[in-house]
């Protein structure tokens, strides 16, 4: 129980700044299809998940573990260890961003977008993971953008044009959207706290 409520609490602190995001637009935007507003929720409970399992870092991490990097926490030569039993699953975590992007915003339909935005964010996460004692290693950003490459590659081949639940929207909504969902993460997701109050320690 106590640690479903960890996870209630964590993944709330990126669905409730999407949630109010999305009312926002929703009241400056009233006419988007259905299909364009459940492929956002699905892409919001896929960014919670994902931050997740990757444990990325928080501001409160910082604070706990100190903001500087130390040198043994950064691995920037690409594939120069062993492989990492994490690859598969690195690569699995992103295929969905491959193929949920695409379908929702047709101004990301472009394989360097679909690449540039998923290099985008896994750096992101990888650069918050040194907040929190973790080993950030540039194979897991190369591994990730594969995984979303390999998922944009099965959108092409399974999702049809009149399938695509896509209205004309600005090319700023997925940076603007992932942003505000990030932000939150870093900004109320304190674990230790959260944990302490759970658990009693």
């Amino acid at each position: 129980m106590k640690g479903a409520l960890l996870l209630i609490y964590d993944f709330s602190t990126v669905l409730l700044p999407f949630a109010a995001l999305f009312l926002a637009r929703r009241r400056r935007f009233p006419h988007r299809p259905d299909g364009y507003r459940t492929g956002l929720a699905l892409f919001a409970l896929y960014l919670a998940f994902t931050l997740h399992v990757t444990g990325a870092g928080t501001l409160f991490d910082g604070l706990n573990y100190g903001f500087a990097p130390r040198a043994y926490q950064i691995n920037l030569i690409p594939f120069s260890r062993e492989m990492d039993i994490s690859y598969p699953g690195n690569l699995l975590l992103f295929i969905p961003f491959g193929w949920l992007v695409p379908l929702i915003w047709k101004k990301w339909d472009r394989l360097p977008r679909v690449a540039g935005a998923a290099l985008a964010l896994s750096f992101l996460i990888e650069a918050s993971q040194l907040l929190n004692n973790r080993f950030s290693d540039v194979d897991d950003l190369i591994i990730n953008t594969a995984g979303a490459l390999l998922g944009y590659a099965l959108f092409c081949r399974t999702s049809r044009p009149k399938d695509r639940p896509r209205p004309e929207a600005s090319a700023w909504e997925l940076p603007l959207y992932t942003a505000v969902m990030l932000a939150g993460h870093f900004l109320l997701f304190d674990e230790l706290a959260a944990a302490s109050l759970l658990y009693g320690f």
